[in-house]
Order: C-alpha cells, then sequence, then structure tokens
C-alpha cells in the first residue's frame, strides 16, 4: 500500500547534467499533512528513527517535522518529533529516500537533506539537525501577488551545493540554512504557478549566524510556453527537456516540463530561436522537430505541442574502459548528404536519434567536457524504411 503526503517544502528541484546546457527539475510544493501513525505501521517496511536536534547539535527539538521524500522527490511518510525531538516513521519500502526535518519555528530553518538507504526489513537509525537560517526573503508574482506554492533555487558557482525550500505557506517567505561562508547564487522557482523563474540574484555570506536577506525574488512571464507530449498515445511527457537557442548557442536557456508536461521558458531577449524537445531520462524516445520561433518584446508565445518522435538509432556510449558516459554527445553524419543530427546520452550512456529519412550515416561519438577519451571511431549505420529501430549496441570512446 503506497502512503502519500504533500509536502510543506522538500527537495523540490535537483540539478540536472543536459550538457549542454543545465537546468532544473521543477515540482510543486506544497503544505505537508502528517499521517496518523496507526497508518504507517499497516504494513511491514524498515523503520526510520532518530533524533531531531536544534543547530548546536546537542538540544533536542520537540514539534520538528519529519518527511521522507523518494527519489522522484515525492513525499512518502512524515513524523511529528515527540517532546524528546524524537521521531519515527515505520513501513518504508527498500530503496534509498531523502529525509528533511523542518523546524516548528519561523527562527531556524530545516535540516539539511540527507540520503537514507533501507532495506525494506531493518530499521534505521539517522539523527537530524535543523540549521541558523543563513538566506531569507519573500517570492512574488510578476505583479506581487502572493504565491505559496513555489520554493527557491540556491547553489554555488561549481554546483557543489545545491540547495532547495519551499516557501511559507502564508507570506510566501522562505528561510534556507546550512550553508558555509561564500557566495551564491539564488532564484525563484514556479512550483505549479503559471509562471516562469525568476532573475538571478548572487548573495555571499561572511558570517553564518548573521541571516543574509536578499529580499524579494519576483517570478516572471515566460516567453515561450508550450506542452510536450509522447508519439504513442499523444500522451503528456513530464520531465522532457525544451531547449532553445539562437543560431549561434550566444543565447540559450532549458526547461523542463511540469507534471502536465507544460514548459515555460523566461529570460529571453526578443530574436529568432530554435526550440526542440527532448524525452525524460530512460524514455526511449527523440527528441521532437526542430522549429523556428520569433519572440517579440512583451509577449507570451505559444508553440503549442512538442511531440516526440520514434527512435530510429539507438546504443549505448562506453568509456575506453567499457563505462557508460553521462553527458557524451552522439552524431549521424548522412552519406553523400548534409544531413547531421546529435544528442547528448543519458546518466546510463544511452541514446535515441530520431527524424532522419531512410538511407546510410555515419556515426561518431564525442567525449563529454573534462574526459581524457578521444572521439569514438566513426562506423556506418542504416536508417530502415519501415521505422522499425536500429539498435547499434554500444558505441566506446577511445584512449589516446
Amino acid at each position: 500500500m503506497a502512503l502519500k503526503t504533500t509536502p510543506r517544502s522538500g527537495p523540490g528541484a535537483w540539478y540536472r547534467d543536459l550538457s549542454p546546457p543545465p537546468g532544473w527539475r521543477e515540482v510543486p510544493l506544497y503544505q505537508a499533512v502528517p499521517l496518523p501513525s496507526y497508518l504507517r505501521a499497516m504494513d511491514g517496511g524498515s523503520i526510520i528513527q532518530g533524533t531531531v536536534y536544534e543547530p548546536d547539535g546537542t538540544t533536542p527539538l520537540g514539534g520538528a517535522f519529519v518527511e521522507l521524500y523518494d527519489d522522484q522527490n515525492d513525499p512518502v511518510a512524515s513524523d511529528t518529533a515527540d517532546g524528546s525531538g524524537a521521531y519515527r516513521i515505520a513501513s518504508v519500502a527498500a530503496g534509498t529516500y531523502t529525509l528533511i526535518a523542518y523546524p516548528p519555528t519561523t527562527t531556524l530553518a530545516a535540516s539539511v537533506p540527507l540520503s537514507v538507504t533501507v532495506d525494506g526489513t531493518n530499521p534505521v537509525t539517522q539523527d537530524l539537525t535543523v540549521t541558523t537560517i543563513n538566506v531569507q526573503g519573500l517570492v512574488r508574482g510578476p505583479a506581487g501577488e502572493v504565491i505559496t506554492t513555489t520554493g527557491v533555487l540556491i547553489y554555488n558557482a561549481d554546483q557543489s551545493v545545491l540547495r532547495t525550500a519551499g516557501v511559507d505557506k502564508g507570506d510566501a517567505s522562505f528561510r534556507v540554512g546550512g550553508l558555509l561562508t561564500g557566495t551564491y547564487t539564488i532564484e525563484a522557482l514556479p512550483g505549479d504557478a503559471p509562471y516562469a523563474r525568476s532573475y538571478t540574484q548572487t548573495f555571499t555570506i561572511t558570517d553564518v549566524t548573521v541571516p543574509v536577506d536578499v529580499g524579494t525574488l519576483s517570478l516572471t512571464i515566460p516567453e515561450i510556453t508550450g506542452t510536450v507530449r509522447y508519439p504513442t498515445t499523444n500522451g503528456l511527457a513530464p520531465g522532457a527537456a525544451v531547449w532553445v537557442h539562437n543560431a549561434d548557442w550566444t543565447v540559450s536557456e532549458v526547461a523542463l516540463a511540469n507534471d502536465e508536461g507544460i514548459f515555460r521558458i523566461d529570460r529571453l531577449p526578443a530574436g529568432a530561436y530554435i526550440l526542440e524537445a527532448f524525452p525524460p531520462t530512460g524514455a526511449p524516445y527523440a527528441g521532437s522537430e526542430p522549429q523556428t520561433v520569433l519572440l517579440t518584446p512583451g509577449t507570451t508565445l505559444n508553440a503549442g505541442d512538442l511531440s516526440l518522435r520514434y527512435a530510429q538509432i539507438q546504443g549505448q556510449l562506453q568509456d575506453s574502459g567499457g563505462s557508460p558516459v553521462r553527458g557524451g554527445y552522439v552524431m549521424v553524419f548522412q552519406q553523400g548528404g548534409s544531413l547531421s543530427r546529435g544528442v547528448a546520452t543519458n546518466a546510463d550512456g544511452s541514446f535515441y536519434i530520431g527524424g532522419l529519412p531512410a538511407g546510410l550515416y555515419t556515426l561518431e561519438a564525442f567525449p563529454p567536457a573534462g574526459s581524457t577519451d578521444t572521439p569514438s571511431s566513426r562506423r556506418t549505420v542504416e536508417v530502415y524504411a519501415d521505422g522499425s529501430t536500429n539498435d547499434v549496441g554500444v558505441v566506446r570512446l577511445t584512449f589516446p
């Protein structure tokens, strides 16, 4: 039996390497409602338990709300710490989860998200420590309206730090802790609001005990919106990545389709752009047909439906040692012609290419930035006239 609560705030947006460019998955952030303990105990499974502490790490914090999120950032169980700070979440199926404690007061911030793995049988003890507020502010809509289903994303220059937080359900304020001294970038995420991200702001923490107030982050009116769909049943494709860029890639943005398959792209100057959708990670489809769009100042362009295509060529990119390569690039070139198409590889090294006329092509793979490998050997591949998929198997990079 799957039990699900609605989160007050959560892991929200996680960095995803689209190579290029980077993007963030945006998910709604809502008010949490704890599940009764007798419901959580109905099924078998592991128990996750521990104590919630104040920022000093030694004083128990009663009344803290502890929530457990699955690998899709959806809440699966929760508990409220008792007077001694103890919490207990039962009936947890085997898997890896994210655990966060939320303080019962607005003078503190949530704990740093922790990854917890359970085997579905044995108990796991994990203590949590809420944090001192490092940065705070407000999120507002384009007209200054309060929107309580939003969140914020914080990251540093090399993205070794990546944090998200939901907003307070009363005034859409946010408070984030657990950060070290340094310079960070922050932006507001729209969640399920019909807007796009705010412009980014940079802030610097020089004293972790003194909160930095970044003021108001205002969501923006999107320049481009639309929907991504699968080719099979014309169903929605949540999590699909939509890239938009000008001809020489000097201006580019990326957005992920929300749970309704809708994408919204912002922060683009007026001009001509190329728009293309790519499937969610692991989905065995190819990107949509690239289309050219023209943006005019002060307007929102509805691009309509972007339909993913069936894969005509698929395979897996591996490095010279035989490990899957994420963020590599696979190109096919038409033999005797100028047509070419390229895609980035998924986390498991898989790639899917479509939208090509039948015929013979040359395939070559390229390593991601920072790799010591060199491009693969070129090979001839065929796009079948009957539309079936040609699985070319493993494509391996070479060692110089």
